[in-house]
């Protein structure tokens, strides 16, 4: 619904609500002496029920024409290619993705998830890919990785490795390449492509079926599903998403081979991440019938060296001179162990600049470990981060102030067993027992209240203000008596009121199809203007409701008065009862005032972000790497790391 159409609709409804109420409180204050006094109670109850179904009705025309197959590819397609650019995934060079069946018992044989037999094969090859086999499987790059998704009879494809060996990143680059090759796929043929879309395993547990899950997942993350869960229902059980599953490792362990147990005879095709140590454990158990295991390999040691020398001079200043000779000269050390995977080797771009000693990692005292070169580097990114730049304004913040607001986070978000932070819940993660619940929108918090719970708390202030104008008028006995009227009439405004605003929430959530997925910034953004456009709302139907209520009893001073008391105290209350942005900007208070964290939180994840430190899923930040959360938590009571170079 257009903004100024839905201002008209309030505005409609809360003139309704403040003239039923009045009615009512005339009614009860003066005594129902006919039958027509009853009569225009029922006519102004009932006038509501009509507009408000008016309203939602209009707003569901025409949205349910469009393909929600079509609608839901777009918006997956618009954030994953912005996350691939955001994370280095596209350009400038990335590192290839280079990958070979694995050889460790984590899946179950080849044959089950090749075979193409009636009993065998669950998916045809996608239009215009072969069905592929044994061969196929071997080992190939990010191109044939897309061959093999689209291929595999079982549907069923694991990608493993070690940590920050780029199982993510080649997930990432999968799911782009999909999208790809389903939007330049015949129109005829696009219909049997299903949309790749990823998810997170965090929040799942055994007792909800997976397709239920996964529907709540899109309509929570994919606006154009809100009030049409069925539409996302849909194409998970006839298999038009092809799910996407980033970090089955993250899981707790005894949910492991209950969620491959659960996945087992899903009707989509599956795509899982996971790290190999993590993949073993859990295959002692179960396995994820009819897989096949790919291992992402290690960047060899040239490749590397073509990485790290790329956004520098030539030759090159004398000490990455030195590290890239070690690093292709040598088969066996410390440093060639710590480089050969993407995450050590963009972090060593962030922190070592092109004139700074890089080459220190090669002293065996200080680094005698690959371990202590990947701890070197982790430690030291967020400095390299918010580091002074020629040419570039100063970073808003310092390095130990961002140091310790991220190591914050990192120890409450870890202590909850979560990868994701959503800004709404941070007052819960940073309570003594944070809790791993999985995050509910801004919306669902807002609208969680039902028509009851708003009755109370706007109708309990509007009875005693009116009461107390009465009895200043007609004295205590008569105000006694007038206090407890009142108050039954605010509380059946206030139920009123709660009703007809239920029923507006209802229209907006069914208003027409949002494409865009919006992230953490457009979320609060989108919330602060709902707090204010309802907050002003109820303050001025609460306004002209007790107003002329008590303007009508006693006088248009005393209504006058009460009418604003009322209308200020319940604009404030709904707003900051509501609403997630009004109620966490006072937890980011008093988290500043206690942990000395930034007070506009929003603010600082988001320059985390730009520095690529932390990286959005649809509205969820995320640490960059798993590794620096990691790394973060475990030194959660040590003091920030020096600046790279600088002696120990």
């Amino acid at each position: 619904m257009p903004r100024s159409r839905t201002w008209v609709v309030v505005a409609s409804l809360s003139a309704s609500v403040g003239v039923s109420i009045l009615i009512i409180g005339t009614a009860v204050t003066e005594g129902l002496g006919t039958g027509n006094d009853l009569a225009g109670i029922v006519a102004a109850v009932a006038t509501l029920i009509p507009l408000a179904w008016t309203v939602i009705s209009a707003t569901r025309s025409g949205a349910d024409t469009e393909d929600p197959a079509e609608l839901l590819a777009a918006a997956v397609s618009e954030q994953w290619e912005k996350a691939a650019r955001e994370r280095g995934l596209v350009r400038p060079h990335p590192l290839p993705v280079w990958w070979r069946r694995s050889k460790s018992p984590v899946a179950g044989p080849v044959t089950a998830a090749t075979e193409t037999t009636p009993s065998g094969a669950r998916f045809d090859p996608l239009p215009g890919l072969d069905t592929v086999d044994r061969e196929h499987l071997e080992e190939g790059d990010a191109a044939a990785l897309h061959t093999v998704y689209g291929g595999l009879a079982s549907g069923r494809l694991l990608l493993l490795g070690p940590a920050g060996s780029g199982k993510s990143s080649a997930a990432i680059l999968l799911l782009c390449e999909a999208l790809r090759f389903r939007e330049h796929a015949p129109e005829g043929d696009r219909a049997r492509i299903p949309v790749p879309v990823m998810f997170t395993l965090h929040g799942w547990t055994h007792e909800t079926a997976v397709t239920d899950w996964l529907t709540d997942k899109l309509v929570e993350n994919y606006p154009m599903f809100r009030g049409r869960r069925e539409h996302a229902a849909k194409l998970l059980v006839t298999g038009r998403v092809a799910v996407f599953l980033d970090g089955l490792d993250e899981m707790p362990e005894y949910l492991r081979s209950s969620a491959l147990t659960a996945l087992a005879d899903a009707p989509f095709r599956l795509v899982i991440t996971s790290r190999i140590d993590e993949a073993l454990t859990t295959a002692k158990t179960t396995i994820l019938t009819g897989a096949v295991a790919l291992e992402i390999q290690p960047v060899p040691s040239d490749t590397a060296a073509k990485y790290l020398l790329e956004p520098l001079v030539d030759p090159p200043p004398p000490s990455w001179k030195v590290l890239v000779e070690h690093l292709t000269g040598s088969s066996d050390s410390a440093v060639g162990d710590a480089l050969d995977n993407p995450l050590t080797l963009s972090l060593l771009r962030d922190v070592y600049g092109a004139t700074e000693p890089v080459d220190e990692l090669l002293d065996t005292t200080r680094f005698p470990t690959s371990t202590d070169i990947d701890n070197h580097l982790l430690d030291h990114a967020i400095h390299a981060a918010y580091r002074l730049r020629p040419g570039r304004p100063p970073p808003p913040y310092t390095a130990e102030a961002a140091h310790r607001t991220l190591r914050y986070l990192a120890s409450r978000m870890t202590a909850a067993g979560t990868r994701d932070l959503a800004w709404w819940q941070l007052p819960r993660l940073a309570s003594e027992n944070p809790t791993a619940a999985t995050p509910l929108s801004p919306k669902q918090l807002r609208l969680a209240p039902s028509a009851l719970r708003y009755g109370l708390m706007h109708g309990l202030p509007a009875g005693p203000a009116t009461g107390l104008a009465i009895w200043l008028k007609t004295g205590p006995t008569a105000g006694l008596v007038a206090l407890v009227t009142a108050l039954a009439v605010g509380l059946i405004g206030g139920g009123l009121f709660g009703l007809v605003l239920g029923l507006v929430s209802s229209a907006q959530d069914s208003k027409e199809v949002e494409r865009e997925v919006r992230g953490p910034v457009e979320i609060w953004v989108q919330d602060r203007r709902a707090g204010l456009t309802y907050g002003i709302t109820m303050g001025l139907a609460g306004s002209l409701s007790t107003g002329l209520l008590t303007g009508y009893t006693v006088g248009f001073a005393a209504g006058a008065t009460v009418g604003i008391v009322v209308g200020l105290g319940l604009g404030t209350l709904t707003t900051f009862s509501g609403f997630a942005s009004s109620s966490t900007t006072a937890s980011f208070a008093r988290l500043s005032i206690a942990h000395r964290t930034p007070p506009r939180m929003i603010l600082f994840l988001e320059d985390a972000r730009a520095r690529n430190l932390l990286r959005t899923v649809g509205p969820l930040y995320q640490f960059r790497h798993a590794e620096i959360q990691d790394r973060l938590a475990s030194t959660s009571t040590e003091q920030p790391a020096r600046e790279a170079g600088a002696p120990d």
